[in-house]
């Protein structure tokens, strides 16, 4: 299908040879100039000015002689060169470290090796109960020893809250920790922190 300013061209043309035909007895010469629109020059011009002429328009010798170079590159996308930085590049994007997330110790939060004992003599952890269901209070002792705190070993006194309620027992406990001197030391199970695709064992 011819393009709309292919009929334009022709229809210049035909008013051209109409003009040429009877343009004396319409006194319309000045059609006539050779840079009139559809004349000769005219259209030589138009020619040239074609975007279809510029050298570097797709299919010209120039622009193929210019792609080919550049697929010769070996940086030009679907190369080896540019297939072996993107293969790179995607595996340094999938290699990314995995997250951390934390590991509880499987006796968290207890040392993870007690025995009970009788009460030392230190002071059991003092508690306010606040519920409206019946409970009661247990007090124990153990002694205990916890490798990431050294070879001694040390004492967790516990009080316990108990709300028996059939068939459920609800059991909150709290608990202190004291040197074999009865002085109290800060202690808390080590939590390690994995990487997330890894067992926490």
């Amino acid at each position: 299908m011819l393009s709309q300013g292919v009929w334009i061209t022709y229809f210049l043309i035909a008013i051209n040879v109409f003009i040429g035909l009877h343009g004396a007895s319409l006194n319309m010469d000045f059609m006539k100039n050779p840079d009139f629109p559809g004349n000769r020059r005219w259209m030589d011009n138009l020619r040239k000015s074609l975007p279809s002429n510029n050298e570097n328009f797709p299919g010209t010798a120039k622009w193929q002689e210019e792609f080919g170079r550049k697929m010769n590159n070996g940086n030009f996308p679907g190369s080896a060169r540019w297939r072996e930085e993107f293969e790179r590049e995607m595996s340094e994007t999938l290699d990314m470290p995995q997250p951390m997330v934390p590991c509880f110790p499987e006796h968290f939060p207890h040392p993870p090796k007690c025995e009970p004992v009788a009460n030392p003599g230190f002071k059991y952890p003092e508690v306010s109960v606040k519920i409206n269901q019946e409970y009661r209070i247990e007090h124990n002792s153990f002694l205990c020893s916890d490798p990431d705190y050294g070879e001694e070993s040390f004492y967790m006194l516990q009080t316990a809250v108990v709300v028996d309620e059939k068939p459920t027992i609800s059991r909150t406990e709290t608990s202190h920790f004291y040197n074999k001197n009865g002085e109290p030391i800060a202690y808390s199970s080590k939590v390690r922190m994995i990487p997330a695709n890894e067992n926490c064992s």
